[in-house]
This record gives structure tokens, C-alpha cells and sequence, in this order.
């Protein structure tokens, strides 16, 4: 029991310093520092979009936005890229966004007129 709690204690400890040293958050909840932001297709035409893997070659969420109409989507302030993919009516890719905060900004807009080139 004591050894359990010495463990507990020194993980604890180093995880604090790590944070510390390196400026980096460190959770043990993955689910800490997720929030919503809102997508908005402030365009005129009807866009897909998609929520990539790392280079766009794998897609995950997938939805379709006419003019003027937002989706709210998570992401987190970990600074770790979240990539997602705008594409035109006819597939042809317009760009991407992305989703990198490295501290909460709950409800911020993402307007989809600001693309920029997607990662390969």
C-alpha cells in the first residue's frame, strides 16, 4: 500500500515538473481542454467539410454547409494541429483550416472564406 502511494506520489511530482520545465500541459483526462468552436461558411456556395487525419489523405467527420450555415465541431487547446478539409460541390479542394489553440477559446468563429493550403 505505502509502495502504491510513494509511486502515486513520485508520478504526480515529475508530471508537475514536466509541465513546469516544458510549458506543456500534461492531463491524464484526454478529454480535458476540448471545446467547441463553430465552422461558418460565410461564402456563397455549398461546401463538404471534412475533419482530416494529419496530411487530408484520411477523413473523418464529414459535413455539408450551405451559404451561410456553421456547424460546431470540438477541438483543444493542446496546440496539436486539427486539421479540416473544404472541398466545393463538385469535390474539387478549396483549402483547409485549422483547428490549433493552445489555450480555450470557447464559441470563437472559424469563417471557411479564410482557407489556407491543406498539409500533405
Amino acid at each position: 500500500m505505502r509502495l502504491g502511494l510513494l509511486l502515486f506520489g513520485i508520478i504526480v511530482v515529475g508530471l508537475l515538473a514536466l509541465e513546469t520545465c516544458t510549458g506543456h500541459k500534461v492531463r491524464l483526462d484526454p478529454t480535458d481542454g476540448t471545446f467547441a468552436v463553430v465552422l461558418d461558411n460565410d461564402t456563397q456556395a455549398t461546401v463538404v467539410v471534412e475533419q482530416c487525419d494529419v496530411k487530408c489523405n484520411v477523413v473523418h467527420s464529414v459535413y455539408k454547409l450551405v451559404p451561410h450555415q456553421s456547424v460546431r465541431v470540438n477541438t483543444s487547446d493542446s496546440s496539436v494541429p486539427n486539421w479540416y478539409m473544404v472541398t466545393d460541390g463538385a469535390g474539387v479542394i478549396a483549402g483547409c483550416v485549422n483547428l490549433l489553440f493552445d489555450h480555450m477559446e470557447p464559441d470563437a468563429i472559424v469563417s471557411l472564406s479564410r482557407l489556407l493550403a491543406c498539409p500533405t
